[in-house]
């Protein structure tokens, strides 16, 4: 099983974390076994970079998920 969450979106890409999980069928017993953490460019009908709709975090957890893929964006600039 998979989940995913979107944690921040800038002008034309979106920063997203996929959780997978192994599960035992006979129990329902899940496992997290990875995490990704994946970058997805919206394009327009050239293939050139558009504009995405923007991210409002409404709660505690969607502001801490978007505050630190905020700072990661940040970091990897300096």
């Amino acid at each position: 099983t998979c989940a995913a969450t979107v944690d921040y979106v800038g002008n034309s890409s979106m920063d997203i974390t996929v959780e997978v999980y192994a599960e035992r069928v006979s129990s329902g017993e899940k496992r997290h076994t990875h995490t990704a953490h994946v970058v997805f460019v919206g394009l327009d009908e050239n293939g050139r970079p558009k504009r995405v709709p923007r991210l409002v975090p409404e709660t505690d957890e969607e502001r801490e998920r978007y505050a630190r893929a905020e700072a990661h964006r940040k970091k990897g600039r300096a």
